[in-house]
């Protein structure tokens, strides 16, 4: 009796379209958006005026992992499944709010910008690209990491071969 071989890699179209292995893409987008986010929130932070110390640019990676999961569940519910659709309304949505949430910001003088910060229309580049960007990073890094399927190590697959040829 020939032993059954389990396929190496789950089969395409894995990730928020589908009920199956959703879980993991909305966990691995928190994970990435929260991830990206502080990099980037530490990587721009001496781009404004006044300290803000590790638990204030936590708040901020955090309220913007949130953001990013928002906008992914509600253009994926305005592009109804449509995949093409997706990439272009999380960035239509995200980039708005970015300059939403820095022009409030500003006028409520919750933080102000170094001279280094390049600025459009007077709101600044940096976290304006912020929300779009990783955005979008998350979701096709998310969408990647299901595609390739769960790690399997050597010993894993030794288990597994040798409990399939036992049967």
């Amino acid at each position: 009796m020939k032993p059954i071989r389990l396929p190496a890699r789950q089969p395409r179209g894995y990730g928020p379209w589908r009920t199956q292995g959703a879980g993991a893409w909305w966990a691995a987008l928190a994970l990435l958006g929260l991830g990206l986010n502080a990099v980037w929130e530490i990587a721009q932070h001496p781009l404004y005026l006044g300290g803000g110390g590790a638990a204030i640019l936590l708040g901020a990676a955090t309220a913007d992992a949130a953001a990013i999961l928002a906008a992914v569940a509600v253009a994926r519910i305005v592009s109804r499944g449509r995949r093409a659709l997706l990439l272009p309304l999380v960035a239509g949505l995200l980039g708005p709010l970015a300059a939403g949430i820095e022009v409030w910001a500003l006028s409520e003088d919750r933080w102000a910008y170094a001279s280094a910060m390049p600025t459009i229309a007077g709101i600044g580049l940096a976290p304006l690209l912020q929300l779009p960007l990783l955005g979008l990073v998350g979701v096709l890094l998310a969408t990647w990491r299901n595609r390739r399927g769960p790690r399997r190590t050597p010993s894993s697959r030794r288990r597994s071969a040798g409990a399939l040829d036992r049967r």
